[in-house]
């Protein structure tokens, strides 16, 4: 039987968590290089965290879902979602009636065919 010190834990949940930024950094680095190059690591990184705590308070939790809506603080500015210019967002993620995924598929839908943004 193996057994798990809370520290040994704690370093291990870490490390998962490290390697979920890594992938979204890296996401972002391939689908919006020209918003993503004036980052270094250590920023890009604080904004991945940063993304991955706001998106968890509007109910957006698979990875997937996380990964989308911080590429909206990329598109958009990391705070768009309490800007004026960007209450589109602030209204479909206050929406109670919607979940994660739904809320970030109104989102690209709002952003790619309404507001008809191009990467």
């Amino acid at each position: 039987m193996l057994t798990l010190l809370n520290s040994q834990l704690l370093l291990l949940e870490e490390s998962f968590k490290q390697q979920y930024v890594d992938r979204v950094a890296d996401y972002l680095k391939k689908n919006l290089p020209n918003k993503v190059k004036p980052f270094d690591k250590q920023p890009l990184d604080t904004l991945i965290k940063n993304g991955i705590k706001k998106a968890r308070a509007y109910s957006i939790k698979t990875e997937w879902d996380v990964c989308r809506f911080v590429q909206y603080q990329v598109r958009l500015g990391e705070n768009f979602d309490k800007t004026h210019e960007s209450s589109w967002a602030v209204e479909i993620l206050k929406n109670p009636e919607l979940n994660g995924p739904a809320k970030m598929d109104y989102m690209d839908y709002y952003y790619f065919y309404v507001l008809k943004e191009t990467e």
